[in-house]
């Protein structure tokens, strides 16, 4: 898609941390922007940055006195990015030792010897007043009893900060999960604005993109959550990654940006990556048809979710 010229310079530095400057030259073709790579083994990027449509910025945070790597792509308006540039390198500083200054020390206050007071006249030892019977403490009402699964990654009650993002393309939206312990998917779910019209397919992939299930959402309201049961629910296993997704042809779909971090987020026995963890999360595929989404930006939630019942 371009080319890039990566230039290093070495900012500043804390006794924890350190800071490095990127720059780099435009495309040729102007891209909408781009995205910086870095991590400590070239090739192997564990961080990444969205720069926007600039051209530089400071990477925050890093180790002192480590190699790291950088490399830079562009995306276009449909967030597909181009390929890496060659990486380049740079060694943060050593954090320099602070000085310690020494507490100071206080001398002594002498103390003085107290004058003798007069032995106290004995009191008269009161009279024994008799033990009162002790009550007894009513036992505590507990609390709401938690429901057990059927549950999901989102409560019926959590709405998106931006439940409809003013993109009009086609596209598959999805979220990258496992779970805690066995069971099956029985239904899937997604959150739907005013205007995500038209027909909404939803789908459960594996890690590799092997579509397990497949369905077409009917009776849907108008806007919120939409929930539609797949014809056979689909048995899961512990610890292993599975997709879930959906297709919208009108687009002004529900968007966070930033909520799948690098530590992902539990909620029950579900364990929604983190973005980066087992590849991009969440993710993306534009196209008029059900596809597999694989790529990611910005570690968007798109909220898609399913039904889990645990194994019995």
């Amino acid at each position: 898609m371009f080319a890039v010229l990566l230039t290093l310079a070495i900012l500043g530095r804390t006794a924890a941390a350190a800071t490095l400057a990127v720059s780099w030259t435009p495309a040729a073709a102007p891209a909408v922007g781009y995205m910086v790579y870095y991590g400590t083994v070239s090739g192997s990027y564990t961080g990444k940055v969205d720069a926007g449509s600039a051209s530089s910025l400071t990477l925050q945070q890093l180790s002192a006195a480590t190699i790291y790597y950088v490399a830079v792509t562009s995306y276009d308006s449909y967030r597909s990015e181009s390929a890496l540039t060659a990486p380049v390198s740079a060694r943060t500083a050593a954090p320099t030792a602070p000085t310690t200054t020494p507490t100071p020390t206080t001398m002594p206050t002498p103390t003085t010897t107290p004058a003798k007071t007069p032995a106290p006249t004995p009191t008269t030892t009161p009279a024994k007043t008799p033990t009162p019977t002790p009550t007894t403490t009513p036992t505590p009402t507990t609390g709401p009893v938690v429901t057990a699964c059927p549950c999901t990654i989102w409560a019926p009650g959590t709405r998106p900060v931006n439940p409809a993002t003013p993109d009009t393309q086609a596209v598959n939206l999805g979220v990258r999960f496992t779970l805690a312990k066995p069971g099956f998917i029985t239904h899937l779910r997604f959150y739907k604005s005013a205007k995500n019209t038209g027909v909404h397919i939803g789908a459960l992939w594996t890690q590799s993109g092997q579509l397990l299930a497949k369905l077409q959402f009917s009776g849907e309201t108008a806007s919120g959550w939409q929930e539609m049961k797949l014809a056979t629910s689909v048995p899961v296993v512990a610890n292993t990654v599975y997709v879930a997704s959906y297709h919208t042809n009108s687009g002004w779909y529900a968007d966070d940006d930033h909520v799948f971090g690098a530590a992902g987020l539990t909620s029950g026995p579900f364990h929604v990556l983190g973005d980066g963890v087992a590849g991009a999360n969440g993710l993306y595929a534009y196209g008029s048809g059900l596809r597999f989404p694989m790529q990611g930006y910005l570690a968007t939630n798109y909220w898609v979710d399913v039904v889990f019942s645990a194994a019995k």
